[in-house]
Order: C-alpha cells, then structure tokens, then sequence
C-alpha cells in the first residue's frame, strides 16, 4: 500500500507562470537597453576626448598664426576693413579659449566625481562649437593672409622662424615694448639705425668669447669678430648687411646652445634685443620699400 500512495500533485500556475517570464524578459530587455545605453555613452565619451586632442593641436596651430598676424601687422596692406577684421580675428580667439578652458573644467568634474556629475551633451555641444570655431577662425586667417600678407619677405618672417607659441608671445611683447617709447614705427627704425653700434659690437664680443669657450679650435678660428663685422666702430649698416649679420649671429648662437646652454642663457637677453630690433627695422623696410624710399 504505501509504495502505491497517491503522490500530492502539484498544481501550476500558467498565468503567474507567464507573468513571472514576462518580467524576467522585460528586465533582462531593459538590462540590455540599459548596457546599450552606457556603451553609446561611453563610445561619445571617448570620441569627445578623441576630439578635445584634436581642438588643442589645432589651437596650437592657431595662437602660431595669430601671433604671427600680430607681430606683422603693422606692415600688412591695410584697407578700411583690416583693424575690424582683426578685432573680429581677437573676438574669435578669445572665445575658443573660454570654450577649450569649459571642456577642461567638464573634463576635470568628471575624473574627481564620477558620471554623475558630467553633463554628456553640454560637453558635446562645447566640443562641436569649438571645432566650428577653429574651422571658421583657420578660413578668415587664410582669408587675412591672402589680402594682406602675401607681399611680406622672407628676410622679414625669417626672424619667427622656429619660435613655439610661448617665444612667440615674448617676442610680440618685445616689439610691443620696445615701440612704446617711440611715436611711430618709423622713429623707432631710425633710432635703431643710428644707434645700435655699440650694442651690435658688444654683442659680437661676447658671442665670439662665448664660441671660444664652448667650441672646439677650428670653430673659434672660423668664427673669429671678423666673420661678424670689418671694423670695430660700427657708424650704420645697411639692409643687406643687417640681413646678412642677423643671420651670422643667429646661426652661431644655435651652435651655442645646442653645444653649452649655460654661454647660451649668458647670450639670450642681448639676442632677444637684436631680434627686436632686426624684426623692426626689416618691417620699416618693407613700408620704405613699398613707397620707394630708404629706411
């Protein structure tokens, strides 16, 4: 008897069954969607990052040839429109610089606190702005070098050769400095003109003791005070011999500093003057020339 018990049977459920599925597959859906929604998040996160690398390289870029339309511009082909062009030019530098300085605050909210505390589409708007900006800012200064620009020598850019953005803006405060005590472009030109013998002598010295010191016998023999100058009084050069001392100085320096930094930072104030002073004189040159006088 007992092993033929009848055994209690279980009754099942269909519609708690169906309804206990029907939850299971709606949060498993809703896990899915949920997984799906954080890696569409994260793919923008890493292509907003991917574009912020892009928008600071170009920024680079762009601060170079803002300083270098600033540094030149008194000698540009100027018109009715150029002053307004270059405030609409400063506008649109100043306004990538407070977008680039929000990305990086956004950015910098994120890595301390997390998700949460990161507005996804407020940083995708200020990137997309952004690189909108650039485009538009790297058309106008195309647009400003095409109109204006285009007849400056290179004996005149020659002197920005080489300079990241940092030595781009000393060298622009520089020539900004300098041009300060004097009326006009003009005044200051003469004045270098007339009055630069003594500075470009000393110069000489030191840079010739500076190569004795760091540089090995057939250096110092080739570049001796001669190679630089004739004579030991200098009264004026002309244009040609400007160019052609700038150069000399300039390449023998570069020998100095690759070879000994510290003859190099000796140097350094006295060759940041002749820049200064070489960068003026050769944009008065460029007006004297374009009106058929001398300096």
């Amino acid at each position: 008897m007992g092993l033929f018990r009848k055994k209690k049977i279980e009754v099942i459920d269909l519609e708690k069954l169906n309804a206990i599925e029907k939850e299971n597959k709606m949060t498993l859906e809703n896990n899915n969607d949920e997984c799906d929604v954080k890696k569409d998040v994260l793919l923008d996160f890493n292509q907003i990052l991917k574009s912020q690398k892009e928008i600071n390289k170009d920024y680079e870029s762009i601060i170079h040839e803002y300083y270098i339309c600033k540094i030149f511009s008194r000698v540009a082909l100027k018109d009715n429109e150029f002053n307004a062009q270059l405030i609409e030019i400063d506008k649109y530098i100043n306004t990538i610089k407070r977008k680039i300085y929000n990305i990086e605050r956004m950015l910098e909210s994120y890595k301390r606190n997390g998700e949460d505390s990161l507005s996804l589409e407020e940083l995708f708007n200020n990137v997309t702005e952004t690189l909108t900006y650039e485009k538009v800012i790297r058309s106008r200064f195309k647009e400003i070098n095409d109109s204006y620009y285009g007849h400056i020598k290179m004996t005149t850019l020659s002197v920005c050769l080489n300079k990241d953005n940092k030595g781009l803006e000393r060298f622009y405060e520089n020539i900004h400095t300098f041009l300060s005590k004097f009326k006009s472009l003009t005044e200051a030109a003469e004045h270098i003109y007339y009055s630069s013998g003594d500075f470009l002598t000393d110069l000489v010295h030191q840079l010739v003791e500076c190569i004795n010191d760091s540089l090995k016998g057939d250096y110092s023999k080739k570049y001796s005070y001669s190679y630089f100058l004739d004579s030991e009084v200098i009264i004026t050069l002309d244009v040609k011999e400007w160019v052609d001392l700038f150069n000399k100085i300039r390449f023998t320096v570069k020998l100095i500093q690759d070879i000994e930094m510290d003859k190099f930072l000796n140097l350094k104030e006295k060759y940041e003057h002749l820049e200064t002073i070489y960068a003026i004189l050769m944009m008065r040159h460029e007006i004297a020339s374009g009106q058929g006088k001398s300096i």
